[in-house]
């Protein structure tokens, strides 16, 4: 177990989490009934309160849940992401070596 080891916060990132739809024979209500005893632990486990999960991927929450009755996903919140703007990436664009104008290439692969 980490918790007892590591006195700082600790976050676990799954990105692609759509990706376990995939996976034969895997019960995925079971993986995010694990997260969400993580959570629920908080309120009585201190060292608890300091890992955090951050799932990304293509998925909704609907998408996820097999047994609508166990969802985990209502101590979570979703993030909709849209692309870029280009006035976003600007502060950016200087830590690239560029030898023409290159702004709007960029732009486009981060679009």
């Amino acid at each position: 177990m980490l918790l007892p080891n590591i006195e700082q916060n600790i976050v676990i990132f799954l990105d692609e989490i759509d990706s376990i739809l995939r996976i034969r024979d895997f019960a995925t209500d079971d993986f995010f009934a694990l997260i969400r005893s993580c959570y629920q632990k908080r309120s009585f486990r201190d060292e608890y309160k300091r890992l955090n999960f951050a799932l990304f991927g293509v998925a909704t929450p609907g998408d996820l849940i097999q047994d609508e009755e166990r969802t985990p996903f209502n101590i979570g919140t979703a993030i909709q992401l849209d692309g870029f703007k280009l006035d976003e990436i600007a502060p950016c664009l200087r830590f690239l070596s560029c030898k023409d104008d290159c702004e709007n290439e960029v732009f486009i692969t981060a679009h």
